[in-house]
C-alpha cells in the first residue's frame, strides 16, 4: 500500500517514457505484421516445400496478432497509469497548495495534519503573522474555522493516497493479465529450470521450413544417442597468439549489470522485463533454446542453466563443412602470404 511519504515524490515521466516506448514497440510490430501478411498472399507456389513453408509463416503470424494485441493491452494500461500518476501528482500539489494557503496548518513527510489552533501563549505571534492593514493586534483566529481546514486537509490527503493505490492497483492488474494470458495460452511454461523440460521443448521441433527435427543427431541428420562433445580428433599444436586484456569500458545507461539492488526498479524497467517476458514467448515455437535462457535470465533465480551444446550443433548441420572450408581458406592464405614474403 502506497502512502503519503511515498506519493508526495511520485513523478508521471518514468511511465509516460514506458508508454511512448510500447506505442513504438507496438507500431513495429504492426508494420512488420503487415510485411508478413503481404508476403504470404504473394507467395504464387503450390509446391510441398513452400506449401510447409507458408504454414510455419501463417503460424508465426498467427502468434504475432497475439503479441500485438498484448502489448496493446499493457500500452492501454501504462498510459491510463500515466495520466493516474498526472492525478495523484495534481492532488498532492492541491494539498501543498493549501497548505501554504493557510499558516496555522502544517503537513508533515508521512501525511499527518496538525492545526495550530490560537492560545494565549501563541496569540501574538500568530496573529501578527496574518495581520493586514495598520491595526497592530488583527483579529483573532477563529479556531472552529482552523480545525475544519485542518479536517479537510486531511480528506485531501486521503484522497489523493486512496488514488494512489487505486492507479497502483489497477496497473499491477493489468501487468498479470497480461502475464496470467501468456501462461493460458500455453506458449511457454514459467518453470522451466529442469532437464526435462530442456527435453520437452526440442521434441517434436518446428523449423520455419516445415518439418520436424529429432531430438538428438550427430550432426549428419543421423540419430544418436552420444552425449557431450564426442571424441578428440588428432590435430597441431599452436601458442596462443598474443593479445591485449580486455578492459570492460563500464556500463551504459541502460545497461542492468552492476551491484544487485543498487537502485529501486522503475515502472520503465517493470515494462521492459514484461516486452522480454513476452518477446521470450513468442519465440519460443520457433528458437525453443534462445526463449528458454531468456526465462532463466528473466527469472533471475541464480539458479545453473544447462546448454546441451550436441543439439546446438545439430541446429547448425552446415557448421562443419563452413568451418571447414574457412580453415583451409585461411590456411591458402598462409601459404600466400608466406610465398609472397619470400619465406618459404
Amino acid at each position: 500500500m502506497a502512502t503519503w511519504a511515498d506519493i508526495r515524490t511520485w513523478s508521471p515521466d518514468g511511465v509516460a517514457e514506458a508508454s511512448d516506448s510500447l506505442r513504438t514497440v507496438g507500431t513495429r510490430l504492426s508494420s512488420l505484421h503487415e510485411d508478413a501478411e503481404l508476403a504470404l498472399s504473394q507467395v504464387a507456389s503450390r509446391s510441398s516445400g513452400v506449401n510447409a513453408m507458408r504454414a510455419a509463416l501463417r503460424s508465426s503470424i498467427t502468434e504475432h496478432s497475439e503479441l500485438i494485441a498484448r502489448i496493446g493491452s499493457l500500452q492501454t494500461a501504462t498510459a491510463a497509469a500515466c495520466d493516474g500518476l498526472i492525478a495523484v501528482r495534481r492532488q498532492v500539489l492541491a494539498c501543498q497548495d493549501y497548505v501554504d494557503a493557510n499558516p496555522y496548518l502544517s503537513l508533515a513527510d508521512d501525511g499527518t495534519v496538525t492545526a495550530m489552533l490560537p492560545t494565549t501563549s501563541n496569540m501574538t505571534a500568530t496573529t501578527a503573522a496574518t495581520t493586514t492593514g495598520d491595526s497592530a493586534g488583527g483579529t483573532t483566529p477563529d479556531a472552529k474555522l482552523i480545525q475544519s481546514q485542518a479536517d479537510e486537509l486531511a480528506g485531501m490527503v486521503a484522497a489523493a493516497v486512496t488514488l494512489a493505490n487505486q492507479v497502483d492497483a489497477e496497473y499491477a492488474q493489468a501487468l498479470n493479465t497480461t502475464s496470467q494470458a501468456i501462461a493460458d495460452s500455453g506458449s511457454h511454461s514459467f518453470n522451466r529450470t529442469k532437464d526435462s523440460d530442456t527435453d520437452k521443448s526440442r521434441t517434436g521441433r518446428v523449423f520455419p521450413w516445415g518439418g520436424r527435427q529429432s531430438n538428438s543427431g550427430d550432426g549428419t541428420g543421423h540419430a544418436t544417442n552420444k552425449t557431450g562433445l564426442g571424441n578428440p580428433v588428432p590435430g597441431e599444436h599452436a601458442d596462443m597468439p598474443g593479445v591485449d586484456p580486455w578492459q570492460y569500458p563500464g556500463d551504459s545507461e541502460n545497461e542492468g549489470s552492476g551491484k544487485y539492488a543498487q537502485r529501486i526498479a522503475t515502472p520503465h524497467d517493470h515494462v521492459v522485463h514484461e516486452l522480454a517476458t513476452l518477446a521470450a514467448g513468442a519465440c519460443e515455437s520457433m528458437w525453443p533454446d534462445a526463449s528458454k535462457n531468456l526465462y532463466h535470465y528473466l527469472q533471475n533465480t541464480g539458479e545453473p542453466q544447462d546448454i546441451n551444446v550436441d543439439n546446438m550443433l545439430t541446429d547448425l548441420p552446415d557448421l562443419p563443412v563452413d568451418a571447414q572450408a574457412d580453415a583451409e581458406w585461411m590456411a591458402s592464405q598462409a601459404v600466400a602470404d608466406a610465398q609472397t614474403s619470400g619465406t618459404s
